[in-house]
C-alpha cells in the first residue's frame, strides 16, 4: 500500500496538477464541474436519438438507455412523442452550447489569469532577491522566463486542460455504450487502449525535447541581449561574424529539436482519424452485414463508438502537446524556487529617517573566499560629505553595496544610529537613499519619466513643478528646451539619443526629484570631460551641508571640498582626514595621487 502511495506521490501526473491547482485554485475544479456538465449533456442528448429514432421507424425500443430516457420522461408526466422528444433535444443542446461557451471562456480566463499572476510574481520576486544571487544570474535568463517560458507555462495549461476535458468525456461515454452493447463496447476499448499505448510510445521523448529546448531558449536570450549591448564595439571593430555565426548555430539547433517535436504531433494527428473509422467501419459491417442488428442502436452505438475513440486517439496527441510546452512549467517553477529561497532577509525596524551617524564598525567582506575589504571603520555623521577614494580594484563600489545593504558583512556591523543594519528593514531605508553611478540607467521613455521613474502623472501639476525644479537645479533646462518634444522626448534606449553628460545630469535630477536624505555619487565624473565635471561639481557644491553625500571617486577633483576623506587601498583604510591634512603629509598616498593627477592645494 506504501509503495502505492509513494507511486502515487511521485506520478508526473499528480506533480502537475498540483503545480496548476497552486496557481489556478478554485478555478481549477470549478473548470472539471463545468466540464462533467458539458460531457453529460452531450451524452445525453446522443442518447435521446435512440428513442427518437425508434418513434421514427416504429420500432420497439431494445435497449435498457431508450427504457430509462422513456420511463424518466413517463415519470414527470410528460408523453413520449416525435415532437416531445425533438423539443427536449433542442433545449439540452442548447443548455449545452452554453456550457461549451462557458468551458472555453473559464478554461482561457484559468490561463490568461495564472499567466498574468506568474509574471507579477516573478516580477515581485526579483525585487526581493538578494544581490549576490543577481551578481550569479544573467539577465537574459530571466527576460526568457517572463516572457518566453511563461507563454509556454500557459500553452502546457491549456494542453493538461484539453487533456483533461477528453478524459472526462471519455469516461462519460463509456457507461452509456457498455449498457447499448457491453460486448462491443469492451472491444473498442480495446483497439483505443492498443493504439493508446502505440501512439503513446511516439511522444516518449517530447518532453526531454522540451526541457532541452528551454534551456536553448535561455541561451539564445542571453547571447542576444549581450550581442545587442555589444553593438557599438561589435559593428565598430566587425566583429559581429563569431557572435551572429554561435547565433545561428544555436537558433539552428533549436529549429531541428521543434521539427521533431512538430513531426511527432503530425505523426499522431494523421494515425487518429483512420484508426476510428477503420474500427468503425468494421463493426458497422459486422453489425448490418452479419449481424443484422437494430438500426437506432447500431447508428448510436457507432455515432458513441466513433467518438469514444476518437477522444481515445486525442489523448495522446493532447498529451504530446502537453510535453512539448512542459519545459516551460519546469523552467518557471525552478525560477519561482530560485527566487524564493534568495530572499534578502530584513529586519522588522522601520526608520522614518535616515539622518542619523552611520558607523562601520571593523567591517570584513569576502566573495567566497578571496578578501575584498578588511577592518573597516567609517563614521558618517548627518549633512556631511564624505569622499571615498581608492585605485581600480580597491573595494569602493563594494563599501557601496554594503552602505546600501545590497551586500551584508562577513563579519563586524554597520549602524545606522544605534541600530545594527541587520535589525532593519532594509527596503524601506532604501526609499532615502539616491544613487549616481559612472554609467546611469535610462529607460526607454520619456525625459519626465525617466526623472520621476513614472511617479508623476501627466495631470498631477505638482509633479510637473517638481520634475521642473529638478531638471533646472540638475542644469538640464538647456538641452531639455532644446529637444524636440521637451520633457517628453524619447531618451531612446539606455538613453542613446542623449550625451552621456546629459544622462549623468538627468541622472542627478532623478536624485533631486526623489530628494534623499543620503546621496551618493559612484565615480559620477569618471568618464567626463572636465567641462561637464565642472557642471557636476558645481550641483554637488549646491547640495553639500543640505544632505548627506558620500562621493566615491579616484579622480580627486572631484572630493577635495569634502569634509573628511578616507583613502582605500587593497580593500583597507590606510588614510583619513581632510584633504588638507592628507596633502599636507608629504608622505601619504592622497599626497602622491595628487600629485599624479596635477592637483595642488
Amino acid at each position: 500500500m506504501n509503495k502505492i502511495i509513494n507511486k502515487l506521490k511521485n506520478s508526473i501526473w499528480i506533480k502537475y496538477i498540483g503545480i496548476f491547482y497552486q496557481y489556478a485554485r478554485w478555478r481549477f475544479p470549478a473548470l472539471l464541474a463545468i466540464t462533467t456538465v458539458t460531457g453529460m449533456l452531450n451524452v445525453i442528448g446522443i442518447t435521446m436519438l435512440l428513442p427518437i429514432i425508434n418513434l421514427a421507424f416504429n420500432q420497439n425500443p431494445d435497449n435498457k438507455v431508450s427504457e430509462y430516457i422513456l420511463t424518466a420522461l413517463d415519470d414527470i408526466g410528460i408523453t413520449a412523442t416525435i415532437g416531445s422528444l425533438l423539443i427536449i433535444l433542442v433545449v439540452i443542446y442548447s443548455i449545452k452550447g452554453f456550457a461549451v461557451m462557458a468551458q472555453i471562456y473559464f478554461s482561457g480566463h484559468i490561463i490568461t489569469t495564472v499567466k498574468c499572476d506568474i509574471r507579477k510574481k516573478i516580477t515581485n520576486l526579483l525585487n526581493l532577491m538578494t544581490y549576490r544571487y543577481y551578481a550569479d544570474q544573467s539577465s537574459g535568463t530571466f527576460t526568457n522566463v517572463v516572457n518566453q517560458e511563461v507563454n509556454r507555462f500557459s500553452s502546457s495549461m491549456r494542453a493538461f486542460c484539453r487533456l483533461i476535458i477528453s478524459i472526462i468525456h471519455a469516461l462519460l461515454y463509456i457507461p452509456a455504450a457498455l449498457i447499448i452493447n457491453p460486448t462491443i463496447t469492451l472491444i473498442f476499448f480495446l483497439i483505443g487502449a492498443i493504439s493508446f499505448i502505440f501512439l503513446r510510445k511516439v511522444s516518449n521523448n517530447t518532453a526531454k525535447l522540451s526541457i532541452n529546448i528551454t534551456k536553448l531558449n535561455n541561451k539564445i536570450f542571453r547571447l542576444l541581449i549581450q550581442t545587442i549591448q555589444s553593438f557599438s564595439y561589435l559593428k565598430a571593430t566587425s566583429s559581429f561574424l563569431n557572435v551572429s555565426n554561435m547565433l545561428r548555430s544555436e537558433i539552428n539547433d533549436l529549429a531541428k529539436k521543434e521539427l521533431k517535436i512538430i513531426f511527432n504531433i503530425a505523426l499522431l494527428e494523421s494515425l487518429k482519424e483512420p484508426i476510428a473509422v477503420i474500427a468503425l467501419v468494421a463493426f458497422i459491417y459486422y453489425q448490418v452485414v452479419i449481424v443484422d442488428g437494430n438500426v437506432a442502436n447500431i447508428m448510436i452505438l457507432s455515432l458513441i463508438l466513433y467518438r469514444l475513440l476518437i477522444l481515445f486517439l486525442t489523448i495522446p496527441g493532447d498529451h504530446q502537446k502537453f510535453n512539448r510546452t512542459v519545459g516551460g512549467v519546469l523552467s518557471v517553477e525552478k525560477t519561482i524556487d530560485e527566487l524564493s529561497s534568495n530572499k534578502e532577509i530584513e529586519g522588522a525596524k522601520n526608520e522614518a529617517d535616515i539622518l542619523k551617524e552611520i558607523k562601520f564598525e571593523n567591517v570584513y567582506f569576502k566573495y567566497d573566499e578571496k578578501v575584498i575589504l578588511s577592518d573597516i571603520s567609517i563614521n558618517i555623521k548627518p549633512f556631511e560629505t564624505i569622499g571615498i577614494v581608492g585605485d581600480s580594484g580597491a573595494g569602493k563600489t563594494t563599501l557601496f553595496y554594503l552602505l546600501t545593504g545590497l551586500l551584508k558583512p562577513s563579519s563586524g556591523r554597520i549602524m545606522l544610529g544605534n541600530i545594527d543594519y541587520s535589525s532593519l528593514k532594509l527596503s524601506e531605508m532604501r526609499r532615502f537613499i539616491g544613487y549616481v553611478t559612472q554609467e546611469p540607467f535610462m529607460f526607454d521613455d520619456t525625459i519626465a519619466n525617466n526623472v520621476s521613474l513614472w511617479e508623476a502623472n501627466n495631470s498631477d501639476h505638482l509633479h510637473d513643478s517638481t520634475i521642473i525644479s529638478a531638471i533646472k537645479a540638475a542644469q538640464c533646462e538647456g538641452f531639455v528646451n532644446d529637444m524636440p518634444s521637451g520633457l517628453n522626448t524619447i531618451l531612446g534606449e539606455k538613453g542613446i539619443k542623449i550625451s552621456g553628460g546629459q544622462r549623468q545630469r538627468i541622472a542627478i535630477a532623478r536624485e533631486l526629484f526623489k530628494d534623499p536624505q543620503l546621496l551618493i555619487f559612484d565615480e559620477a565624473t569618471s568618464a567626463l570631460d572636465s567641462g561637464t565635471e565642472n557642471y557636476i561639481k558645481q550641483e554637488i557644491a549646491k547640495i553639500k551641508g543640505k544632505k548627506t553625500m558620500l562621493i566615491i571617486a579616484h579622480r580627486l577633483s572631484t572630493i577635495m571640498d569634502c569634509d573628511r576623506v578616507y583613502i582605500l587601498s587593497n580593500g583597507s583604510i590606510s588614510e583619513t582626514g581632510t584633504t588638507r591634512e592628507l596633502y599636507d603629509n608629504k608622505e601619504s598616498i592622497f599626497f602622491d595621487m595628487c600629485q599624479k593627477q596635477g592637483i595642488t592645494i
